[in-house]
């Protein structure tokens, strides 16, 4: 008779054996796997959560420009948030100190600016006049497509407002503060400051305004590589190079609060994989010490209740090893089987409860597709690797006894 007449014939003469093997192999795998399945589909929430807010942060800094202001140490800020410039200044020699730092990777477009709001005598009203020059690369990194296009020596840039009010238009020669220019360009309308502003190049600027070598600010883009507390680890890289001469201010509130609400995702995420670790590291082992436990009484009871069976098998020449084989055979069936069914209600009970505690909590969450080739192949390998080692103790003891000894006693 061949080994898989015997195991089939064996499986369904004590169905009620094999049942509950399986089972309690079918409810070990399909924990294991759900447990899993969760920690990876939480894992990938989360990334899909932090990366549409970093998409939104990539969109909200695009838009807006240069959102880190370094200032003077001694600028008064409530003087600056009610003039909407710096009436202090420093020396335009720091920005060329942060250019060349190899410790500064929290900001980038670095560019100077002298910032006055003054009266434009030659049109009879009041503007704020603002030197700048092109943005000044960082001397350690590729260089990025600037923010803000320089504007030329003797040439003018205006804000709409201003240049709708004074009819002015390219190529229009104007004089301000005795000094010639030729609109550069109009601006479009921003709704702030920038509307009744002016730009020139910072030295003219600095010419004009008697102040050689100095500047009110120096502008910036956060590069959103900041974690916890963004404006403390700027400013700590900004006075890591320029000490307490400077201080450092964060625009965009919309910006901020995107931000904020990454960091609090992503730490709300963290915690969560934390306690999905934590009750991984508490289901898998226990469930697989209960399963081999279920396995292996099994088995020993289905060992005592074939012993008359292994006495005539002994005795038509059947040698221990091929026993043993037989013996083990039936373990190592449940394994693969229930290895197949528990992968299948694992993923089932993880799609399931993926749809229910992420996706009903976040209408824009989308289900993820959380087969992992590895985890199955794991499954199908290590499943009737620990089937066949419970009952190997059970098979090893029936396999080792005499049949005249079992023969008599039955």
């Amino acid at each position: 008779m061949k080994l898989s007449h015997l195991v089939w014939r064996e499986i369904v003469h004590r169905q009620g054996n094999f049942c509950l093997m399986l089972m309690s192999v079918i409810l070990a795998v399909a924990c294991g796997v759900c447990a899993i399945t969760l920690f990876d589909a939480q894992h990938q929430y989360n990334q899909q959560q932090v990366g549409v807010l970093d998409d939104e942060i990539r969109k909200i800094t695009k838009n807006m420009g240069f959102n880190i202001l370094i200032l003077p140490r001694d600028q008064n800020l409530a003087d600056f948030y009610a003039d909407n410039f710096a009436a202090q200044t420093m020396p335009e020699s720091h920005v060329e100190q942060l250019a060349k730092s190899r410790d500064v990777f929290t900001i980038r477009h670095l560019r100077p600016a002298l910032v006055r709001k003054l009266v434009w005598h030659e049109q009879k009203r009041q503007v704020i006049l603002m030197g700048v020059r092109g943005v000044v690369p960082f001397a350690h990194r590729n260089p990025k497509k600037p923010l803000a296009d320089p504007v030329p020596p003797g040439k003018i840039d205006l804000g709409h407002l201003l240049a709708e009010e004074l009819a002015m238009t390219p190529g229009q020669r104007v004089t301000l503060l005795g000094v010639d220019f030729e609109v550069n360009k109009v601006n479009p309308v921003r709704g702030n400051k920038d509307d009744i502003t002016v730009w020139v190049d910072l030295a003219q600027a600095q010419q004009m305004l008697h102040l050689p070598g100095k500047i009110s600010m120096i502008q910036a883009l956060e590069c959103n590589c900041a974690s916890v507390d963004r404006l403390a680890e700027i400013e700590a890289e900004v006075s890591g190079v320029l000490e307490d001469e400077v201080q450092v201010i964060e625009l965009a509130t919309k910006a901020i609060a995107r931000a904020k609400a990454r960091t609090r995702v992503s730490a709300e995420g963290e915690a969560r994989l934390q306690r999905w670790r934590r009750i991984a590291a508490a289901v898998i082992p226990s469930t697989i010490v209960a399963a081999g436990l279920m396995v292996g009484l099994l088995s020993f009871a289905n060992v005592r209740q074939r012993l008359q069976e292994i006495g005539i098998l002994r005795a038509l020449g059947l040698r221990s090893n091929q026993l043993l084989g037989v013996l083990l055979a039936k373990p190592a069936v449940v394994g693969m089987v229930g290895a197949v069914f528990g992968y299948l209600l694992g993923i089932g009970g993880a799609w399931s409860l993926e749809a229910t505690w992420f996706i009903s909590a976040d209408s824009q969450a989308q289900p993820q597709w959380i087969f992992k080739f590895t985890v199955l192949l794991v499954v199908l390998l290590l499943t009737p690797l620990l089937t066949v080692m419970a009952g190997w103790l059970p098979a090893f003891y029936a396999s080792g006894k005499d049949p005249a000894e079992i023969l008599n006693l039955e």
